[in-house]
């Protein structure tokens, strides 16, 4: 598992003969004593409960793969969590520098040379090159795992609307679940924020996002079968939340949108 939900954690990796470890987890994790905590479970059904598991197993079923880092990245409504889709990137396992990573960011959004980038360098997780707008903006994430663009996107002020260019398509939100029982082994996020980025430490868009709407969203995303199919599917590498909205004036809509990279134990 991925360890403590706010420490970072490289996990471990868990082979897809044991998702009964899922199933455990997903009913109820055990305490010191030995007892069952079923505090976090929402779902009080066999039936419920064994229709997680099986999304969890659909999922790690395509995550997994020796040779391959994923990505699953879901999109987020702002308000209520709804999930509105999401999608599966992938890509040979490959250390990734920054001139490759312009070079997939360039595809990916039409990222230009001069774009500025975001975070530590060289990053752990992922490139984030940032063109603020003028009138429009862009903005992609590259896995440092795979070189894969996780996401690309345009933004821009009234009348300069961007769009969401990576992934291109994007899946009903039903196979992902977003009402199990939540999945208490998340890694620290790494919060980035494309609505009103400030440069806080070591250059980070954190912007102005609360940890209490940060959490509310990792909350959301344990209620998922995504963390438990990572974990099933190998190893969970780090997590991103990223805060974007097309237009950047207030009223626009705005949406989370979280991506867990995940593959083999290295």
């Amino acid at each position: 598992m991925w360890g403590e939900r706010r420490g970072r954690s490289q996990g471990l990796r868990v082979g897809l003969g044991a998702l009964c470890l899922v199933s455990v987890a997903l009913v109820g994790c055990s305490g010191d004593d030995g007892t069952s905590d079923t505090s976090t479970t929402e779902l009080d059904t066999d039936a419920l409960i064994l229709d997680c598991v099986s999304a969890a197993s659909a999922l790690a079923s395509e995550l997994w793969d020796q040779r391959r880092e994923c990505a699953t990245v879901i999109r987020f409504a702002h308000d209520d969590l709804e999930v509105l889709g999401w999608q599966v990137l992938c890509g040979e396992a490959t250390a990734t520098d920054e001139a490759a990573a312009r070079a997939s960011a360039a595809e990916a959004a039409g990222i230009g040379p001069g774009a500025a980038l975001l975070g530590p360098s060289p990053p752990t997780d992922a490139y984030v090159f940032y063109e603020a707008p003028a009138p429009t903006g862009r903005a992609a994430v590259v896995s440092v795992h795979s070189g894969r663009a996780l996401l690309g996107a345009s933004f821009g002020g009234s009348g300069g609307g961007g769009a969401l260019l990576t992934p291109a398509t994007w899946r009903a939100p039903e196979p992902l679940r977003s009402r199990c029982p939540e999945w208490l082994d998340l890694p620290e996020a790494r919060v980035i924020d494309l609505v009103e980025p400030t440069e806080g430490a070591l250059g980070e868009a954190s912007g102005t996002i609360d940890p209490a709407s940060a959490d509310a969203v990792l909350s959301a995303l344990a209620r998922t079968v995504a963390p438990a199919a990572v974990t099933v599917a190998g190893i969970g590498h780090d997590l991103l939340l990223v805060r974007y909205a097309p237009e950047l004036d207030l009223g626009g809509e705005v949406e989370w949108i979280v991506a867990i990279q995940s593959g083999p134990f290295h």
